[in-house]
């Protein structure tokens, strides 16, 4: 098989069912260590958002919830057995919670790169709005180098709670990368040709 060949079998399965260029979209997802202080520390110092209590993850949920309900696009809340799960936007932007306690945004599907940009820094202002209040700081990389895995929090949704320990047998890091871990991916459907 030729180069080209590999090149037009790829294109026409990836973009088979995408639709027109005008139809076609980019897709983001986004996730956030946020920190709190530690007030048990006389050093200071922060430690992770806990799932619980006036600094923890439901909170954030809830100032979410209370800084957008005025807003074109209010976020409203979603529960799996009495347990707020996540956020919805009328647009199809979705906030939910990752094992760790990372808060991720799962975009409404955008036009350009520059709107999926403009939509992620709305919502890195409103997060940033969301723990203020307790002192909260958002942390910027993909792995959480300051606690231990014992140390950092565990979201109890359902699929997590079954997803936590098999992973124990998948090797060494899988418990580390659901809740120390955060990562960022944008789907981008409509580029132009180029060469490969």
């Amino acid at each position: 098989m030729t180069h080209n060949d590999l090149k037009s079998l790829f294109l026409g399965y990836c973009r088979k069912d995408s639709g027109t260029p005008d139809k076609q979209l980019i897709g983001m997802e986004y996730e956030n260590f946020v920190f709190i202080p530690d007030e048990d520390n006389p050093e200071g110092g922060f430690r992770p958002l806990p799932v619980d209590g006036d600094s923890g993850v439901f909170s954030v949920l809830e100032n979410l919830v209370e800084l957008t309900k005025d807003s074109a696009d209010p976020l409203e809340k979603v529960f799996e057995k009495d347990m707020l799960l996540a956020l919805t936007s009328p647009s199809g932007s979705k906030i939910t919670i990752e094992p760790g306690g990372q808060i991720e945004l799962s975009d409404a599907p955008r036009n350009s790169l520059l709107e999926a940009q403009n939509s992620l820094q709305s919502f890195l202002k409103l997060l940033e709005e969301a723990v203020s209040g307790f002192g909260g700081r958002l942390l910027f990389q993909g792995v959480q180098p300051l606690h231990s895995l014992e140390a950092l929090p565990f979201f109890p949704k359902n699929r997590y709670r079954i997803m936590f320990p098999h992973m124990l047998n998948t090797g060494s890091l899988g418990q580390w990368m659901m809740k120390a871990s955060t990562g960022w991916a944008l789907i981008h459907i409509s580029e132009p040709t180029r060469p490969y």
